[in-house]
């Protein structure tokens, strides 16, 4: 078994950057073999081509009013490069500037030859202002009325259906922020809509092995229900939309990948409901929080829903690593990242990340600027990522290891080895004590970067740990019992120790 490693990219600024660097343009079909072949290199196991869908015109028109606030990131920013929202979909649909659903078709069959999988995004709660689902059956949006589109004009647009008729719409939203006004709220206990999206996603099923859901916790009957509270008449059905909609697209693709993004402690909610993977916020913040008793307690956590987990220190939606992890002189990303590889669960990686960019770009603008790359960051990624690539984290037995002060400690197994992971995430340096077992204290344990073999005091072992870093040690459980030279450099360590320590054998 391999760790389920997912690559996200911004799917059309990442062929505009590679159609610059060609000097032609380049689509999903005409992508360089050698650029697949570097991600699979890395160990990747599933690539997520985010923004891939046809955009909402209207989403366009409303981006271009904010043109002046993208300079932020692309000083130089054009109208040319906007592109409109990713999450405000015109129709589920491969854009044919990317290559329509033939260049995903080669693109997904390259990817396989070496591999990879491929991922896509479904947005639950809300589509473009122009998706033919807006001027559809009544139901399948949230609606309002002339009166409250009067009174609450940011809340609510009007549509004119193909027979001339008008339709007053709500936009999609959160309940806890302002609409998003490029979009169309649906209505989650609509069964045509319900319909709608087995349908769309079982096409999706066809074209790609999984689908990360946006804000899927939206459309739960309870935060539904909440949300358009006065405003939606139609009863809430006896079962939440997942529950109806992950099973039916399994049934034309029983391997196909769901992933939530997710908030709120409803994690293990949408788990149940059949998704193999959701967001895991809580491990992001307390990393960037430093907190480590409130990781300890996070990890505490059975190992089966440690393993759905998604860890992840940057997305598309999150600043980059590079800035809101620099402290230490970039360390604290390092640990940080060593971290997310480490525990159980899938590791979500954004293009970028690996090479320090620091420019965090709207989902609405097609074209990124150029940026200094940092090689040293990019070169202790691809070592930690050489040591995690199919080694016991992926497959094993995982244990959260008792260990005092502020440095986290877990161990990773399988019958013939086990990795012990030891990391201080915070910007002091740490002594701390940790408890291991007979089975892996009777072992010299190997550092994986720096080949020092150190030797566990029994069942314990003492680490002094500089501000944000972490430790591998590789335990070799099947090495044979004779006394090799590593055994025995081992052995006169911890004799030595014990006999300094006045608890051991003085002979």
């Amino acid at each position: 078994m391999s760790k389920t490693l997912i690559y996200e990219i911004n799917t059309r600024v990442w062929l505009n950057a590679l159609s610059r660097h060609a000097a032609r343009p380049v689509t999903l079909e005409s992508v360089p073999d050698g650029v697949i072949a570097g991600l699979a290199a890395l160990g990747v196991t599933h690539i997520w081509l985010m923004g891939i869908w046809v955009r909402s015109s209207l989403a366009r028109k409303s981006a271009l009013r904010y043109l002046d606030e993208y300079k932020t990131a692309l000083p130089d920013v054009s109208p040319d490069d906007v592109i409109g929202s990713a999450y405000s979909i015109g129709k589920y649909e491969v854009a044919p500037e990317a290559g329509g659903r033939a260049g995903l078709a080669a693109f997904r069959e390259a990817a396989l030859r070496h591999g990879m999988k491929i991922i896509l995004d479904y947005v639950p709660n809300h589509v473009g202002l122009d998706h033919p689902w807006v001027t559809g059956a009544t139901d399948l949006c949230v609606r309002g009325t002339p009166e409250l589109l009067d009174a609450r004009p940011g809340d609510f647009f009007k549509s004119i259906r193909p027979d001339g008729s008008a339709v007053i719409t709500a936009h999609g939203r959160d309940p806890n922020f302002p609409p998003w006004n490029d979009t169309a709220q649906l209505n989650a206990f609509s069964h045509i809509l319900r319909q709608a999206a087995i349908a769309t996603l079982s096409d999706i099923a066809v074209q790609a092995d999984g689908v990360r859901c946006d804000m899927a916790m939206l459309m739960l009957n309870e935060v539904f229900a909440k949300t358009w509270a006065g405003l939606v008449t139609t009863p809430a059905p006896g079962i939440d939309f997942w529950e109806e909609v992950i099973p039916a697209v399994r049934r034309v693709n029983p391997d196909f990948l769901f992933i939530a993004e997710v908030y709120w402690n409803l994690e293990s909610k949408l788990i149940e409901q059949g998704f193999d993977y959701a967001y895991d916020k809580r491990l992001y913040d307390r990393l960037l929080s430093e907190d480590v008793a409130g990781l300890k307690a996070h990890l505490a956590a059975a190992v089966d829903y440690q393993r759905h987990m998604l860890r992840f220190i940057e997305n598309h939606d999150e600043p980059r690593a590079a800035v809101d992890f620099a402290a230490g002189g970039g360390a604290k990303q390092k640990a940080a990242a060593a971290v997310c590889l480490t525990l159980p669960g899938a590791v979500l990686l954004h293009d970028g990340q690996l090479d320090g960019r620091r420019i965090k770009l709207p989902v609405q603008i097609g074209r990124d600027p150029d940026e200094p790359r940092d090689p040293a960051l990019r070169a202790y990624y691809v070592r930690l990522l050489s040591q995690i690539v199919n080694k016991p984290e992926a497959c094993g037995h995982w244990t959260l290891l008792e260990s005092t002060g502020a440095v986290l400690a877990y161990v990773c197994s399988t019958p013939t080895e086990a990795r012990l992971v030891v990391a201080n995430i915070t910007g002091s340096s740490q002594h701390s004590t940790i408890r291991l077992t007979e089975a892996y204290g009777s072992h010299p344990l190997i550092n994986v970067f720096t080949n020092q073999i150190f030797a566990p005091f029994g069942d314990r072992l003492e680490v002094d740990m500089p501000p944000y870093t972490t430790n591998i040690y590789e335990v070799e459980l099947a090495r044979p019992a004779q006394p090799t030279l590593a055994n025995r450099l081992v052995d006169v360590a911890r004799r030595t120790a014990r006999w300094i320590k006045g608890d051991g054998p003085r002979g």
